[in-house]
């Protein structure tokens, strides 16, 4: 009689037992399954800074134009407005945001400015002043035109050495929701979107095989303007010279003593013949919302 009883609870238990276990093995691949959801989840941050009038979003390998465009704005400026005794901070900063290809060129021109004698004997300021800012989805290249000046100081007074316009095109890629630039170069005039390349084909083409000729690091232009590309005319791009690389980045002239004697005594303005020749290109296939 006990014996029954023992044998029937006993069944009743492996019952039991054997429920838990197919509930415990049902648990355990809902919370893999859970886990392996969360692994794959991408947060993606809306943020509006202070100052700016378009939403920026960040995610893990994405971002918006208004972020793109913002901050090729930041890269460009500081880029282009270095100056001596500001370019080892400024490398400190920009580099984590660099790969280490696209870095060379950049650290080679902070280098040849913060080394350069002549910009310590004349107490020279670049500044890079950002007009437009483009952000091209097909190509994932980010542009920003503006104006590069760079002044001397003589007699306690600002005297500007040489004006050009410049445009600073870049290739940014968001990596664990860090941006990062992978490429980044610079010449004079309008930037070189498709539409411009579709407008002016040969000189897309002239500047396409200046950039398969260029150093991984910077030439600086020590003497001045580049004669030969404020003498191009509009529209198009000037081919090498003979077998000369071209530089990287459009590196400011150097404030040598035959450039400083130049400068107008009075502190105004010097017009660019850069940009006096050069009016009637392509100023920007956008329109004046996208202007800074």
């Amino acid at each position: 009689m006990k014996l029954n009883i023992f044998a029937g609870k006993l069944k009743q238990s492996l019952s039991q037992n054997q429920i838990l276990a197919v509930g415990l093995v049902a648990v355990v691949i809902l919370a893999t399954l859970q886990q392996l959801k969360i692994n794959q989840m991408r947060e993606r941050v809306v943020i509006l800074p202070a100052g700016m009038t378009e939403k920026t979003e960040i995610a893990t390998r994405s971002a918006n134009e208004a972020y793109y465009k913002s901050w090729g704005v930041f890269v460009s400026s500081q880029v282009g407005s270095v100056t001596p005794g500001e370019a080892e901070s400024t490398a400190t900063v920009l580099e984590p945001y660099f790969t280490r290809e696209a870095w060379l060129p950049v650290k080679s021109h902070l280098n040849s400015i913060r080394l350069d004698p002549n910009y310590q004997q004349y107490a020279a300021v670049n500044q890079f002043s950002p007009k437009l800012a483009i952000y091209e989805p097909s190509t994932n290249k980010t542009f920003v035109q503006g104006t590069q000046k760079t002044s001397v100081y003589r007699d306690n007074k600002a005297l500007p050495l040489s004006q050009m316009e410049v445009t600073y095109e870049m290739d940014i890629k968001i990596q664990s929701g860090v941006p990062k630039v992978t490429n980044i170069t610079s010449y004079r005039g309008p930037a070189h979107t498709i539409a411009w390349a579709q407008r002016f084909p040969s000189a897309a083409a002239a500047f396409k095989a200046q950039q398969a000729n260029r150093p991984d690091q910077l030439t600086p232009q020590l003497s001045g303007s580049d004669d030969a590309a404020a003498d191009a005319p509009a529209g198009s791009a000037s081919a090498p010279a003979g077998n000369a690389a071209t530089p990287a980045l459009v590196a400011p002239p150097s404030p040598t003593d035959a450039a400083v004697d130049g400068a107008p005594s009075d502190g105004a303005s010097r017009p660019p013949a850069a940009a006096a020749r050069n009016g009637n290109q392509p100023d920007s296939t956008l329109s004046s919302a996208d202007r800074l």
